[in-house]
């Protein structure tokens, strides 16, 4: 969660600049206070979720009230997304892959950096990962990967309950491998279960532990 001391310093004093400099289109004064956090001692995966995730929160809410223009928004992403791929390259584990995850989401509720930052997180605990495939795309894999540890879908709009449902039938139609939900879509565990889900991720940081518990307990399905 956004605020949480780590060694070395505070990252939620980084939220209010990297939210400034995203909506300049600044992206060298964007990657200087990620490198700042990792000289601090942040994680990656934590400078990910406490510093741009919630700095790309604050701008959607500006968005929303009439204080900041969509062109404005849309460069703030276009940054970040080039911030995440530069800092994803350094989270990767090497070692014995620890199985294999599929991020994606439902087509026309997708949200920007969810998924990027969920293949993160399981990256640097040792999974392979195939991540932001469009959703046909993401049900083939699902079909023919093995062994396949854990499909992850990313829900931006939680009023598609019905198109999650279709989406996750179509995906428990072709494979035996635990589905997970989360993002900015998923009010609680009621929903996810509501649509079909094995598991929620409140949090991308503990998505690979919640997979790992659902993978080990007997099917509920």
């Amino acid at each position: 969660s956004s605020g949480t001391q780590r060694p070395g310093g505070c990252t939620s004093t980084r939220i209010g600049p990297m939210t400034e400099a995203l909506l300049r289109g600044d992206q060298g004064g964007a990657w200087l206070l990620v490198e700042e956090s990792r000289r601090a001692g942040v994680d990656p995966v934590d400078v990910l979720c406490e510093v741009l995730e919630p700095a790309m929160v604050e701008i959607g809410r500006r968005w929303r009230r009439g204080e900041t223009s969509i062109g404005a928004e849309h460069r703030a992403t276009g940054v970040a997304t080039r911030l995440v791929a530069r800092l994803g390259s350094t989270v990767t584990r090497p070692g014995r892959s620890r199985g294999h995850v599929v991020v994606g989401a439902v087509e026309g509720n997708r949200h920007g950096l969810g998924p990027a930052v969920l293949a993160d997180a399981f990256r640097a605990v040792g999974f392979d990962v195939c991540a932001d495939v469009p959703f046909d795309e993401f049900v083939e894999i699902a079909s023919t990967t093995r062994p396949l540890t854990g499909l992850c879908l990313s829900v931006a709009d939680a009023t598609d309950l019905a198109g999650v449902q279709q989406a996750i039938a179509r995906v428990r139609a072709v494979s035996d491998a635990v589905v997970l939900v989360g993002g900015a879509g998923v009010p609680d565990q009621d929903w996810a279960t509501e649509v079909g889900a094995d598991g929620w991720c409140a949090d991308a940081r503990g998505a690979p532990e919640l997979l790992e518990r659902c993978t080990t307990r007997p099917s509920q399905r």
